[in-house]
């Protein structure tokens, strides 16, 4: 582990398995593990902006503006360090191939026989959403066969990302949000539940905002702040979309079985600042 940094790099990581046991698969994955550490620590925060915002701290809350900011740069940093080490051939032709799951344009799902019946307490895990038990009768049998609908890995189940659309205010259209949804089925139960939660506390991305309006004449630089992290985050999803089209040049669908190529763009428009 490289101490000289505060932050963890791609090369302080390791995998404990691959697929392809090629160190490109690594760094593909462990990239949103480093942004992951990078964002982390501004969680805490994050969900005390509420308190901020009700007690009118506009300093702390420009503060944690200005440290998403940077940290959205640190992240864009990230990403182009595993641009570095992942080549282009190696992802679409050897491992992009395992990360389209089971539920794809050409796929409905992969067909499990001799699947056990299930008792209805398995309803309530977190895999219940892609898993669907039926019953097929045979010649002489019947017999339980399970289907499986998962998509492939995509970044978007990670939540920190749809955690700043809530904070911002970033209101995307239902094409994009309803994939973000999707993607949220695919996170561990208390990150589904913290994002649900902070939609409600953040009236679905509209408190911040509406406290900017209030502020804009006490405290210019709080919209100032508020500009620029948004901006970070549109040239972080402007990033994403080059690497994509380098990445997926020859191909129509991205990782979890995205358009790619009008999701990236919708995502990125809505990433704005109305001046």
């Amino acid at each position: 582990l490289d101490t000289s940094s505060k932050y963890l790099s791609l090369s302080d990581l390791r995998l404990i398995t691959t697929v392809t046991g090629n160190l490109a698969e690594e760094y593909f994955h462990l990239m949103v593990t480093c942004m992951g550490f990078r964002l982390g620590p501004l969680l805490t925060r994050c969900i005390q902006l509420h308190t901020s915002i009700q007690n009118d701290k506009a300093k702390d809350v420009i503060s944690l503006l200005i440290d998403l900011d940077k940290a959205l740069l640190d992240c864009t940093s990230i990403f182009k360090q595993g641009c570095r080490l992942i080549p282009p051939k190696f992802f679409f032709h050897t491992h992009r191939p395992f990360l389209r799951g089971f539920k794809t344009e050409r796929y409905s799902g992969v067909i499990m026989e001799g699947v056990p019946t299930l008792p209805p307490s398995t309803s309530t895990t977190a895999s219940s959403a892609h898993l669907k038990l039926r019953t097929m009768p045979h010649t002489q049998q019947t017999s339980n066969q399970a289907l499986l609908e998962f998509k492939g890995g995509s970044a978007a189940q990670h939540a920190f990302i749809q955690l700043l659309d809530v904070l911002l205010g970033i209101k995307h259209n239902q094409e994009v949000r309803s994939f973000q949804l999707e993607m949220r089925e695919y996170m561990p139960p208390p990150h589904r539940k913290l994002l649900t939660d902070m939609e409600l506390t953040f009236d679905n991305g509209n408190l911040l905002k509406a406290y900017i309006s209030r502020k804009k004449e006490n405290e210019p630089s709080l919209s100032v702040a508020y500009k620029r992290a948004v901006h970070r985050l549109q040239k972080f999803r402007n990033f994403h979309k080059g690497v994509a089209f380098k990445y997926i040049s020859d191909g129509t669908q991205g990782t979890g079985s995205t358009p790619f190529k009008t999701f990236l763009e919708k995502a990125i428009i809505a990433t704005s600042v109305e001046d």
